[in-house]
């Protein structure tokens, strides 16, 4: 079944119902709209040749127009092409050189990719506006006719719903790439339907006015018949972004729920600390796509009072997969965190979906002919490994098939898929991350794994991140202070004693660009690396 089937169901029920709201712009789609506008834009796309399959490059800002032209493609079959967030024209390039588009939907500084990108010339020019270098999907006025002269699209069936098997590709999305090159995956109709559903479950979205960050979320939100509130601000650099206004937005338009990355989140209730302000409005807070710490929570509970405030783990590969409400988290789970026990991640969104195996030389590779192979070989309650997932809202594969010899386990008809995080769980059943395996430091003193420290040092005041390295055998802590701030090493090493620190640097933290909250290992390396060699 097509993933824009979902939406059917609001449309019949309530089509006045505001769905879209932008606030730049203050224009609004009710979801009759929204139907009637994305049946225009799969008419559009049909009629200019573009077929079930075809893939179309996003570059394109966020805006009420994008949202109804990338509806429109999954309507007619189309695989929208999502680069990560943040990815400048070098990595444009490389996507559409990697991953050829057949068409190329272009807005604002979009068009520049056109310029640099030599696979992209001779790609179908889309837009959202009249121009003469691009076919507008928006509306009909330049498709092909027919020789009788009526419009192709206005026939209905152009713009009606392709009808899509669960494995047909639905989106191109990309890894955020944070320990390595970001990786490219296909979500099916079936696993997009499957993570729309398993995101409205955990979240228990309903009808509410919703502030939308991500694209998977909205369309959660959308079948869920909330009012989906863009902010009309720039999110590329979450960290960065005008929170001010963004607090602003959200008081104006009553917004009940917000899902988004921890550096926004963080941004934001920095800048309400600052005014002395609160959103009192706000239900619901849930974040994702990076490590929540303990202290976010807590800031975001004083910034929004009335708010349950979430904790979501996943991962592009599977949403979610473990969800923590912040109300849950006892005194004794906090000195816990604080003391090295890592970041507890709660309790996982559908049982049976989660399973900690084995690393390293007893890794758990498979294949099995045996469903549940996996499950046999789980470790014990406090025992670290590797968090593997499996469910329908599990992406089975990478689209280069070389990416799935280190990633996928197969166990009869069941596919897990390691998500290169390292945990365990409690006597409780609760999930806790320790971090990325191929992070971990294991010399002579034993093993460390970076995200126990960076827990525990989250704790302090004046420390915005931290993050572990090994560079010539030593151990050094990288240290992000907030500015102005100055750094007690003495009181540092004597929190995080039980990982030996060898050496510590402050210094600006790299994080990854599509959420900037997640290590960037790779660019964490080089640095201490730099630092080795200057000492």
């Amino acid at each position: 079944m097509n993933v824009t089937e979902i939406l059917r169901a609001r449309v019949a029920a309530h089509p006045d119902r505001i769905a879209l709201v932008d606030a730049a712009t203050r224009r609004t789609l009710t979801y009759g709209e929204l139907d009637a506008g994305t049946a225009r834009v799969a008419a559009a796309l049909r009629a200019h040749g573009m077929r079930p399959g075809d893939t179309v490059l996003i570059v394109h800002p966020v805006s009420l127009d994008l949202y109804v032209a990338l509806i429109g493609m999954l309507r007619a079959g189309l695989v929208p092409a999502i680069p990560p967030p943040g990815a400048g024209l070098a990595a444009l390039a490389r996507c559409a050189r990697r991953h050829p588009p057949h068409a190329v939907l272009a807005g604002g500084i979009g068009w520049a990719a056109l310029a640099v990108a030599a696979e992209l010339r001779h790609a179908l020019r889309l837009s959202t506006i009249a121009t003469p270098f691009a076919y507008d999907v928006l509306r009909l006025h330049d498709a092909p006719r027919e020789r009788n002269g009526t419009h192709l699209g206005a026939d209905e069936k152009f713009g009606a719903i392709e009808a899509c098997g669960d494995d047909a590709p639905a989106m191109l999305t990309f890894t955020s790439g944070s320990t390595g090159e970001p990786k490219a995956l296909i979500r099916s109709h079936g696993v997009a339907r499957a993570q729309v559903e398993a995101l409205g479950k955990a979240l228990a979205l309903d009808g509410a006015t919703s502030l939308c960050t991500m694209p998977i979320v909205l369309l959660a939100e959308l079948a869920a018949g909330a009012t989906c509130l863009l902010p009309g601000l720039d999110l590329r650099r979450p960290a960065r972004a005008d929170a001010a206004l963004l607090a602003e937005r959200m008081r104006t338009y009553e917004v009940a729920r917000i899902v988004a990355s921890p550096a926004l989140l963080a941004n934001l209730a920095a800048a309400l600390r600052t005014h002395g302000q609160t959103l009192p409005a706000l239900r619901l807070i849930a974040s994702g796509g990076a490590p929540v710490m303990p202290p976010l929570a807590n800031a975001l509970c004083a910034v929004a009072p009335n708010a349950r405030v979430l904790a979501v783990y996943g991962s592009t590969e599977a949403e979610p997969i473990a969800l923590l409400d912040a109300a849950d988290v006892a005194p004794a789970d906090h000195d816990a965190m604080r003391t090295g026990a890592g970041l507890l991640a709660g309790v996982p969104c559908a049982r049976g979906t989660v399973a900690i195996v084995a690393t390293r030389r007893a890794a758990v590779h498979g294949p099995f002919p045996d469903d549940r192979a996996v499950e046999r070989q789980t470790l014990p309650p406090h025992a670290v490994g590797e968090i593997v997932v499996t469910g329908s809202h599990v992406v089975p594969n990478y689209l280069d098939s070389g990416d799935d010899a280190a990633t996928k386990i197969r166990a009869g008809a069941r596919i897990w898929h390691r998500t290169g995080d390292l945990g365990y769980f409690d006597e409780r059943g609760r999930l806790w991350l320790a971090g990325r395996a191929n992070a971990a430091i294991d010399d002579a003193r034993g093993t460390v794994e970076p995200l126990r420290v960076e827990c525990a040092l989250a704790y302090f005041a004046g420390i915005v991140r931290s993050a572990l390295a090994s560079a010539d055998g030593a151990r050094v802590l990288v240290i992000e202070p907030v500015p102005g701030a100055r750094i007690d090493e003495r009181a540092v090493r004597a929190a995080v004693a039980f990982a030996h620190i060898d050496h510590i640097i402050v210094a600006a933290v790299p994080v990854d660009p599509r959420h900037n909250a997640k290590v960037d290992y790779a660019a964490l390396h080089r640095l201490v690396r730099r630092y080795a060699r200057a000492a």
